[in-house]
């Protein structure tokens, strides 16, 4: 909360006893909505000034049409649940719509194997195994060790000391430090965090509410 918000509730708080209490409710509530308000304008305009590194930047992997006009960028942590639940809705709409261009934002928030997960798909990428990878990562149950994470990536085809090593490189440590300070920068909050036509959505999103936001509804 703002410190001129703070003001107004204080300054609410200080009327006499004897005010009403419905319209003291009334007067937070407007207070709420506008601190609401601001709040989006502001992440609206982050995300809107931030768009070249959240749709194109050149590391990201990129699924649908690489010159999709509806653009749909996901935050996302191969280990959180919701994210892999909604794995196959994707697929469907990416299938559905020939214009979909999903941005993939490796956001490790879920620990130390999370971010393990994280550099291994981004490693694949150097051996054009991203897409397998990530597909025999985000099915069935979720890794819970390196060799976990090893086990899955010999089984698309990947040498893991080869994988390992470009795992540990300098590139993708940079990468992911700029993926977690992009999503604080635009005020993101947990994963999946989905971004269309400069609007969040966080969580367990339905197709529905994913197809209006990229239709600007």
């Amino acid at each position: 909360m703002s410190a001129a918000e703070e003001a107004a509730i204080l300054a609410l708080l200080r009327q006499s006893p004897a005010a009403d209490p419905a319209a003291l409710q009334a007067a937070l509530s407007r207070v709420e909505r506008e601190a609401l308000g601001a709040a989006q304008k502001a992440q609206r305009q982050a995300i809107l000034a931030a768009m070249p590194r959240l749709a194109d930047d050149p590391r990201d992997a990129v699924a649908g049409n690489p010159a999709g006009t509806r653009v749909l960028v996901e935050f996302y942590d191969v280990r959180c649940p919701y994210c892999r639940a909604m794995m196959p809705m994707i697929g469907r709409m990416l299938d559905g719509d020939p214009a979909l261009r999903l941005v993939l934002k490796e956001w490790a928030i879920l620990g130390p194997v999370s971010e393990s997960a994280a550099r291994a798909l981004l490693a694949a990428r150097a051996f054009g195994k991203y897409f397998p990878l990530r597909a025999r990562l985000m099915t069935g149950p979720a890794p819970q060790s390196e060799a976990e994470i090893r086990a899955a990536a010999e089984a698309v085809g990947l040498a893991w000391p080869a994988l390992a090593s470009e795992m540990a490189g300098a590139a993708i440590s940079r990468q992911l430090a700029d993926t977690r300070a992009l999503a604080r920068e635009i005020g993101l909050v947990g994963t999946p965090s989905f971004i269309a036509r400069g609007a969040v959505m966080a969580g367990a999103v339905s197709e529905a509410d994913l197809r209006a936001a990229l239709a600007g509804a």
